[in-house]
């Protein structure tokens, strides 16, 4: 009897001990899960690229032919041939599908194409028009419209870092009638043109022409739901070539998290960021911008160095970026591979004289955007980082030498531009070794490794393990110390 009055008596007191334990563990969830989500909400407003250290896994050639909502995932290099014949492209007919683009500042990005390339429809060349357009061939007659609020990256951070624009989802339709072809993007008209007398031929591509005018007639991103005359393009019809895969989508569209899927690069080479360990940097201009990374430059980024003083202490929450600082500032291999082209000859001042070996030469008749230094490392086929604006006579190696990852390369200048920074850019090749000289390159979409980055100014840092700096963010090999 007294065992069971004992028990009757502690038991309240056990059952209310258990109740605060189990408050106390919420409250630690809930806190975790209030700064993850605080951590998250700073990532999101900041917009910067980050991959996962595995990427999503491509759908195998059965798991395509099987499942419901595919899209077919482009990136450097990537196409799809289509079991379909377009010669049904030649008559009347209505042609429908839906994208999503990774970059809408770039080059041609081909969504479809007949094997000729006379019938084709995707993104035009962002200097075409100066803006992102939609290009579309029928016949060989071509019209282009601009895209209606394209997604290009916000470089303005005067008043905090840019909360980046998220990708979308367009839906592109084209409806022949005889010669007369209308264009319509998301149920509007944007456009009208009378066919062309080219025939369209062979089978159907997507992402690339079948015979491309080169590295920049690509597309990055999502490719789905392709409908002609509303036969739906069956995913098993299809033969993925290059870096193409396929991902299933969302059945209702859902953008941010389809937008997952999108393309990640694709070099092989595993870059660091090009500065001493110990310095600090802010991204001054991101890839995909209207200012100048479009086009064939149009994944190209631009750091000066932070001061200092704002690492150290920065509570005005300044941007911190300094031109004073930037020039001579060191930079550094990003990855090791061979030196094949170097230019440094151009003069600080930007007069475009070009001296070599304390000669005096006349100014070179080129624009002052041509008569920058720089430096090119060529790291494997098709994947060459190039330096440019460097200071006058400040490239430590010669052509040819061979360096590692980190290795001096030259200072940080103003050559062929207003004002200190660091262009830096991944390229399918180099430029010219002749001072002045430009080539048909184009850029690359590239993601550094092992890096920090800050998107409140130096307040809080978080470790990247791959990913592709914004504009606003500080970016370091090696943590700073705390504040």
């Amino acid at each position: 009897m007294r065992q069971c009055e004992r028990w009757r008596l502690t038991g309240p007191k056990r059952r209310a001990a258990e109740r605060a334990r189990l408050g106390k563990v919420i409250i630690v969830v809930a806190v975790v899960a209030l700064a993850w989500l605080a951590t998250e909400l700073v990532r999101r407003r900041a917009g910067g690229r980050e991959f996962s250290a595995e990427p999503p896994v491509a759908q195998s050639s059965a798991q395509v032919a099987s499942s419901a909502n595919v899209a077919v995932v482009m990136a450097w290099g990537a196409s799809a041939q289509a079991n379909v014949d377009s010669q049904q492209l030649n008559l009347d007919h209505k042609l429908s599908l839906r994208f999503m683009t990774a970059y809408e500042a770039a080059f041609r990005g081909v969504l479809l194409a007949d094997e000729s390339g006379s019938y084709r429809i995707g993104l035009a060349p962002y200097a075409s028009l100066g803006a992102a357009a939609i290009e579309v061939s029928v016949g060989g007659a071509i019209v282009t419209s601009p895209l209606p609020e394209p997604a290009l990256t916000d470089n303005d951070f005067r008043e905090g870092v840019p909360r980046q624009p998220r990708p979308k989802w367009r839906q592109l339709s084209v409806n022949r009638q005889g010669a007369r072809v209308t264009i319509s993007l998301d149920g509007a008209r944007i456009g009208q043109l009378t066919a062309g007398p080219l025939p369209a031929k062979g089978k159907l591509y997507l992402g690339r022409l079948a015979h491309p005018h080169g590295p920049q007639d690509q597309f990055y991103g999502l490719i789905y739901d392709v409908t002609i005359n509303e036969q739906t393009l069956a995913p098993s019809s299809l033969s993925l070539r290059g870096s193409a895969s396929a991902m299933q989508v969302s059945s209702d569209g859902d953008a941010e998290r389809d937008a997952r899927r999108l393309p990640e690069p694709t070099h092989t080479t595993r870059f660091s960021l090009p500065f001493p360990e110990e310095q600090v940097w802010l991204v001054i201009q991101g890839a995909n911008s209207a200012l100048s990374h479009n086009d064939i430059a149009a994944f190209a980024l631009d750091f000066i160095r932070v001061d200092p003083r704002f690492v150290r202490d920065n509570p005005e929450r300044r941007p911190g970026g300094s031109h004073r600082v930037t020039e001579g500032a060191p930079l550094v291999a990003a990855a090791g591979g061979r030196v094949v082209s170097v230019v440094d000859c151009f003069a600080n001042d930007n007069s475009g004289r070009c001296a070599g070996d304390g000669s005096q030469a006349p100014p070179i008749a080129r624009s002052a955007a041509r008569n920058r230094n720089l430096i090119c490392v060529e790291h494997s086929v098709s994947e060459t980082t190039c330096l440019l604006h460097l200071q006058q006579r400040s490239v430590r190696v010669a052509p040819n030498a061979v360096v590692e990852r980190g290795a001096p390369l030259g200072r940080a200048g103003s050559t062929g531009v207003p004002a200190p920074h660091l262009h830096f850019a991944l390229c399918d090749r180099a430029e010219p070794s002749e001072p002045g000289e430009v080539t048909d390159l184009v850029t690359r979409p590239v993601a550094f490794d092992d890096y920090f980055a800050s998107d409140d100014f130096g307040e809080t840092w978080r470790h990247v393990a791959r990913g592709t700096p914004t504009p606003g963010q500080w970016v370091t090999r090696t943590k700073p110390a705390p504040r």
